[in-house]
């Protein structure tokens, strides 16, 4: 079964991310070490290299690949590990809460 892929322009990505944030594009060059000429050519382009949109990553400290990763469809699989920590508390505070309501129905009982 063939779906129609979801085209991404990873430049208007970019551009639209810069315009939101007013980040210059001439500040942006020189932090991120690229010749002005190629940093704008990557902004123009729809399509860059993974390679290049993870400078653009880490000279921005956005994720980018995340952005994309959630415009795809959720039943998509992934190898990438996933934090399970924040599932893992909430279900160890629903316990507590659980016992602190046993308790405290214990407690009502024994003053009545």
């Amino acid at each position: 079964m063939q779906t129609k892929q979801k085209e991404f322009d990873a430049g208007k990505i970019l551009r639209d991310y810069c315009d939101r944030k007013r980040i210059y594009k001439a500040a942006l060059s020189r932090k991120m070490g690229l010749k002005y000429p190629t940093m704008l050519l990557s902004l123009k382009s729809d399509t860059i290299s993974i390679n290049r949109l993870a400078e653009f990553c880490h000279g921005l400290e956005h994720n980018f690949l995340l952005d994309i990763a959630a415009q795809l469809p959720a039943h998509y699989t992934t190898d990438a590990t996933i934090n399970t920590k924040e599932k893992e508390e909430i279900a160890a505070l629903k316990e507590n809460v659980k016992a602190l309501e046993t308790e405290n129905a214990l407690l009502k009982s024994m003053l009545k």
